[in-house]
């Protein structure tokens, strides 16, 4: 599962609120996440909002590295400690967005990066006017 870590990889947090038809594949990865199988990001978002919800970008980032002798148990070590370093944060998903291998006297140095992200329920629109209705009604007033 580990080598699904990689750009683009969402990780949802178990108990997250999802839209009740949307059908994800998942696999566990650790301290009760999962990882999402066959959606990237993109494609998750996509999904999301076809079904009037939103996959909201939230602002920071975290990061996390990880030392060791192989690459896969590197990359999941690095990525529990930025689930780690989520503390605070609220949203139900993170989005890898970097993982760097480096390899020194035969140790693996891995850097995972990851955007906080959360799904929700689309907020009602409010409606709109184009912009000629919206000149009509700022001259009739004037």
């Amino acid at each position: 599962m580990t080598d699904e870590i990689k750009v683009g990889t969402v990780l949802v947090k178990d108990g997250t609120r999802l839209p009740g038809r949307l059908r994800l594949e998942s696999d566990p990865l650790s301290n009760g996440w999962r990882v999402i199988r066959k959606l990237d990001g993109h494609e998750l978002s996509r999904k999301i909002r076809e079904l009037g919800w939103t996959f909201v970008h939230l602002a920071g980032e975290i990061r996390a590295t990880a030392l060791g002798f192989k690459t896969q148990g590197t990359v999941q070590r690095a990525a529990n400690r930025g689930f780690a370093k989520r503390g605070s944060l609220r949203s139900g998903c993170l989005e890898i967005t970097q993982v760097t291998l480096q390899r020194f006297l035969g140790l693996v140095y891995v850097t995972v990066a990851a955007r906080p992200r959360s799904i929700q329920e689309e907020v009602a629109e409010l409606p709109s006017r184009n912009l000629s209705e919206w000149q009509r009604a700022r001259l009739e007033g004037a």
